[in-house]
């Protein structure tokens, strides 16, 4: 079953990221890169916005898409100011704070940590929201939902409800690269942001999707389709971090 693609191609499509540490600065690459392949194919592209309150630590530094000489600076707006030199005509913005809901939207992009953020985020959504991609992992395995509040794309919360459940957080920082490894393999987020990345492709080039995500683990490697045809109850994730 292919899902036909509701973003609009005669013009900028607007997208709003919420979260830049591990698997949203990975995202925020993706978002430059198909907004320059979008440009090179006569389209408008993507205006986005990206919100993140924390400054780059040392443990973020080679893990995530930042260097040493970006530590203490925020992560949104290190990572704007450099894709906007490495891909001229990037429409972005960077906002040093947490999420705050914009007036008009078409994708919602949530990269964050915490099921409270999650249920703040999903509330968020307005009329105009075309689709919601939730990305989550945990140490070595995750998953990337998209929604449209369909009956056969329903919301990503929806489809995993304990992305949103009520229960303890893990929001303890690491210190150091080394700590934060032990936690998270390297290379989580990244299959996380190219599953997204991807989907989004398919939607802007293709025009039609025959998923609507993926659950992935890294030991073994194993990537899990979800299928447009999937209910909610037919699929459990596992994913809950960034």
């Amino acid at each position: 079953m292919k899902h036909y693609s509701k973003i609009p191609m005669n013009g900028q499509t607007t997208v709003v990221l919420t979260g830049c540490g591990g698997t949203g600065s990975q995202m925020l690459v993706m978002l430059a890169r198909l907004d320059t392949a979008l440009r090179g194919l006569g389209g408008e592209g993507l205006k986005v916005d990206c919100f993140d309150p924390d400054k780059v630590t040392e443990a973020n530094a080679g893990r995530q898409s930042f260097y040493d000489s970006d530590i203490g600076r925020n992560k949104a707006e290190v990572l704007v100011q450099r894709l906007k030199l490495c891909f001229p005509g990037f429409e972005a913005q960077a906002h040093p704070s947490n999420y705050e809901r914009l007036s008009d939207f078409g994708i919602l992009i949530s990269c964050v940590d915490s099921r409270k953020s999650r249920r703040e985020i999903c509330a968020s959504r307005t009329s105009h929201t075309l689709y919601h991609i939730d990305c989550g992992n945990g140490a070595d395995y995750g998953q990337v939902i998209l929604g449209n509040g369909s009956r056969e794309m329903p919301w990503p919360e929806k489809v995993a409800p304990e992305l949103i459940a009520d229960g303890p957080e893990d929001d303890a920082p690491s210190c150091s690269m080394a700590e934060a490894l032990e936690k998270q393999e390297l290379f989580v987020n990244d299959y996380a942001a190219r599953i997204a990345g991807t989907l989004l492709w398919n939607l802007f080039r293709h025009g039609y999707t025959e998923i609507r995500g993926a659950y992935f683990n890294l030991n073994p490697v194993m990537v899990n389709p979800i299928k447009i045809e999937d209910t909610p109850d037919k699929k459990k994730s596992k994913g809950r971090k960034k």
